[in-house]
């Protein structure tokens, strides 16, 4: 065989090789509509888990009860003692954040404060005292915070 002829061989089965290469590479990439279906699927569920997860957060949330004991009760600086009472309903330990805000008939505000309470277990009351203007006589609460189905000892 003369150099040439085995140049020609040589190109040939470097050819054959880079094909050979190439189609393996071809058939290892996944199929690019399945690849997204799949995806599409996985982030469908992930939605439909977060959408469920909200559903049973919001509704959670109303199982917060929050009122207020407004009290006769003055100290030197005329502040206004209120009791807050924080009940959970739900049949989860929760803790977070509630909101406060006590208002007169025109929504003018006589204070506020955030609460936090931490496992509230399912069933049970917890209390605090904010002290506020004297003049408030209505609560508005927003609650927001986490459920958990086991007492968490942090």
């Amino acid at each position: 065989m003369t150099e040439e002829e085995k140049a020609k061989a040589g190109l040939g089965i470097g050819i054959i090789i880079f094909a050979a290469i190439l189609m393996l590479m071809i058939r290892s990439q996944p199929n690019s509509k399945a690849s997204n279906e799949s995806a599409l699927a996985i982030q469908t569920e992930e939605t439909a888990e977060e959408i469920k997860e909200a559903e049973i957060s919001s509704s959670n949330f109303d199982d917060i009860k929050v009122t207020a004991d407004f009290q006769d009760f003055y100290y030197d600086r005329g502040k206004q003692k209120v009791v807050i009472w924080i009940k959970n309903e739900s049949s989860q330990v929760f803790s977070g954040k509630i909101y406060v805000r006590i208002v007169d008939d025109f929504d003018i505000s006589y204070g506020r404060d955030i609460i936090y309470p931490e496992n509230l277990t399912p069933g049970k009351s917890a209390w605090t005292i904010v002290w506020t203007k004297p003049g408030g006589q209505i609560l508005n609460y927003e609650v927001e915070g986490n459920f958990e189905d086991e007492f968490n000892w942090q």
